[in-house]
């Protein structure tokens, strides 16, 4: 969540800065790049985190606390 609260703390600073000084302010464009990035990361954590599971899951590495282990079910 470190990520995802900075870069929402930038954008909250930035559009602050941008109502008050208009829209030709430089902050537009670090707001554009803020959200942007913001997407970026909102829609890549979960494909990411799926994908190192499952490779750890491949490779012998089960979890230690796992109720129900749907991934054994799939053989490659």
């Amino acid at each position: 969540f470190g990520s995802i609260l900075l870069i929402a703390a930038v954008v909250i600073q930035s559009v602050s800065v941008w109502v008050a000084e208009g829209l030709s302010s430089p902050q537009s464009v670090l707001t554009l790049h803020a959200v942007t990035a913001l997407i970026v990361i909102l829609l890549t954590n979960p494909t990411s985190a799926h994908a190192i599971g499952r490779a750890a899951h491949r490779s012998g590495i089960k979890p230690a606390r796992a109720v129900v282990d749907d991934l054994e079910k799939e053989k490659p």
